[in-house]
């Protein structure tokens, strides 16, 4: 699974961007596609994580996201 950390997160828009760490890209995240939703309450700046991609007609977004341990 790639891995990366979180760019910055809204807690009240639900969503935000992580850089991924093999390439450094942006990529978009919502909070729905964090993996337990007790997480959206901790997940912060600069948190390494580790996701999934889904590519889909909008481009691509983090799902299955959970801090790195």
């Amino acid at each position: 699974m790639p891995t990366g950390r979180v760019k910055w997160f809204d807690k009240k828009k639900n969503y935000g961007f992580i850089i991924k760490d093999d390439d450094e890209k942006d990529i978009f995240f919502h909070v729905k596609g964090i993996k337990d939703p007790v997480l959206k309450n901790i997940i912060s700046q600069d948190q390494k994580v580790v996701f999934a991609i889904l590519k889909d007609e909008k481009g691509e977004r983090a799902i299955n996201i959970m801090p790195e341990l």
